[in-house]
């Protein structure tokens, strides 16, 4: 597999992917309309807390266009504009995307009232003394296989590997966790069985 930035000309494809039942229930989402989306996806590119990138295969991807050079890794004018035709020849290698959602780690939990009270108070003043931004150490993974052809072939596995190597070694995440519905059982597997998640919260549909 291989990941790009996601921009502007992968919206048609995954406006197209967003009108399936399927994938709007396995991710609880609504549909959107096409002006929604594009909102959406430029306030997604602007948002420091998220990082999406669109999944392309890697059959297709050398079957349609098997000199295309390595994807830029800077979503930058000048980067994109180096590479004229890299968005459009990966248009149809697009079969799904992965996402980071970056916020700080959660602390734990703590009984005494007084003691609760007592530590957000030395926390505040530390924030007005220091006035340092807040560490985003822990991130929501998010993943979609959103063409049919390619699901039950294992790429789950190997895409969330790499994006949480990317997490840890570039972006400082220290914990992943995942929202998964209790019907889908291939994500169930998929973190539970084969990557080792463990269960941390539950909350029941209602």
């Amino acid at each position: 597999m291989y990941c790009c930035k996601s921009g502007p000309e992968h919206l048609p494809n995954y406006h197209r992917w967003m009108q399936d039942p399927f994938l709007l229930d396995a991710t609880a989402s609504e549909p959107l309309s096409m002006e929604e989306e594009i909102t959406m996806q430029k306030e997604w590119r602007d948002d420091e807390h998220k990082c999406t990138f669109i999944i392309l295969a890697r059959d297709v991807l050398h079957g349609q266009c098997p000199d295309v050079p390595p994807c830029p890794c800077d979503n930058s004018s000048n980067e994109r504009s180096s590479f004229p035709k890299l968005v459009e020849q990966t248009l149809q290698c697009m079969i799904g995307d992965i996402n980071l959602f970056l916020s700080e780690e959660e602390e734990e939990e703590i009984d005494d009232e007084e003691s609760f009270r007592r530590q957000q108070h030395l926390q505040n003043i530390t924030q007005q003394v220091e006035m340092k931004p807040p560490e985003l150490t822990q991130a929501e993974l998010d993943l979609m296989i959103a063409e049919s052809s390619h699901r039950r072939k294992n790429l789950g596995t190997e895409l969330a590997l790499m994006m949480m190597h990317y997490g840890a070694s570039q972006l400082n995440i220290k914990r992943f966790f995942v929202k998964v519905k209790d019907n889908n059982h291939f994500s169930l597997r998929l973190f539970k069985e084969k990557l080792g998640f463990e269960e941390c919260a539950y909350r029941g549909v209602l």
